[in-house]
């Protein structure tokens, strides 16, 4: 049994991807995002499935520290959580486990609860530990954050139903400085992980808009080997037909941010310009 990362910012396909590996790779299975704090969509999806009454790990932090099995200093949460992953690793196996966890909640291990920084404490752990590290990358960041929006209002992340062509949907509102500054702090956060990481023996990277176009293809199997080369495990035909998690953004964000014009004219000009430009990436 080994237990691997799974790294990504927030609606960067992991669950997408988490889908895929399950059903393509036999003997490994997913944790939920284990570091989220406990609100009803995290509760919604358990940390372990096969243990559905295992907490996330600030839950367990908490019902532990209560009951002083170990220490509530902020210095020492790091060391807690490697008796989290060891405490999942075991309920997991003989499977192989792949834990999900954000980059915006990693900090608060430390005791920081700023998310505008990758964390060099977690980069050693898990160096230390030789826990390799799937780092899922989204390339366009403007999209994960219309997706986010657009999931707000109905509480659902991760439909199960694709909505019809002719189904009405809600359109959201962007202000154009706070999206600039959210694209730059995801951009910015991705690349500090992959800086820390990066020489890291067990780091591989993979893009989300890659996997996504790649699914198109029956014949293209490139992710999928590269899939196969970090799990250490060969891929089989998948045991279902098509992945449960539907997409919800459209292809034009037009029809969805009903002042796209305004998020034009803030993107021009700026190194995040081709996000909205861009035909090829926009189906992903």
């Amino acid at each position: 049994m080994k237990v691997r990362l799974l790294l990504s910012t927030q609606r960067s396909g992991s669950h997408f991807l988490k889908s895929l590996i399950e059903s393509r790779f036999p003997g490994v299975v997913c944790s939920g995002e284990v570091l989220e704090e406990p609100v009803a969509f995290v509760r919604q999806h358990p940390a372990l499935a096969s243990h559905p009454e295992f907490p996330h790990f600030w839950l367990w932090y908490a019902l532990e520290t209560a009951a002083r099995r170990i220490s509530v200093a902020p210095d020492r949460r790091m060391e807690a959580f490697g008796a989290y992953v060891a405490k999942l690793g075991a309920l997991a196996h003989p499977n192989d486990l792949l834990i999900d966890i954000k980059c915006n909640t990693i900090r608060a291990l430390s005791g920081y609860w700023d998310t505008d920084h990758g964390s060099r404490d977690f980069a050693s752990f898990i160096a230390n530990r030789q826990i390799p590290v799937l780092h899922l990358i989204r390339r366009n960041i403007l999209r994960g954050i219309v997706s986010q929006r657009m999931a707000r209002p109905s509480e659902v992340r991760h439909p199960v139903e694709q909505l019809p062509a002719s189904a009405a949907r809600p359109k959201i509102h962007l202000r154009p400085k706070t999206l600039l500054a959210e694209i730059q702090q995801d951009h910015r956060l991705t690349q500090d992980y992959q800086a820390l990481f990066r020489g890291h023996p067990g780091y591989e990277e993979v893009s989300y808009e890659d996997v996504v176009r790649e699914g198109n293809y029956v014949h293209s199997g490139v992710h999928l080997r590269a899939l196969g080369h970090f799990l250490e495990k060969k891929s089989v035909p998948p045991r279902q037909t098509e992945h449960p998690f539907k997409k919800i953004t459209p292809e034009d964000l037009s029809e969805m941010v009903e002042n796209w014009p305004e998020v034009l004219r803030a993107l021009r000009g700026t190194e995040y310009a081709w996000m909205a430009e861009t035909p090829l990436l926009a189906a992903a």
